[in-house]
């Protein structure tokens, strides 16, 4: 069963707009690569993990991966 994170202040999920985030198995799958290629593009600066953690696990804004997984298929990934 997947879980879903929304980060926002109350007032902003209260009006449905809290972003959507992603666990490192959730945007790997979305930007079709493994666990560790998506660690290495944190480790190259590429893409930057949500602010806080869940039970230590780093988290990413869905609109963020949308976006890069848009910008490798125009190239061609």
């Amino acid at each position: 069963m997947p879980i879903a994170f929304i980060a926002g202040t109350d007032e902003q999920i209260k009006a449905g707009k809290g972003e959507l985030l992603l666990t490192t198995t959730q945007a790997a799958a979305r930007l079709g690569m493994n666990e560790r290629r998506l660690r290495m593009l944190v480790e190259q600066n590429v893409l930057t993990p949500y602010d806080e953690r869940i039970f230590n696990v780093p988290l990413f804004v869905a609109k963020e991966i949308e976006q890069l997984r848009e910008s490798r298929l125009k190239r061609g990934y």
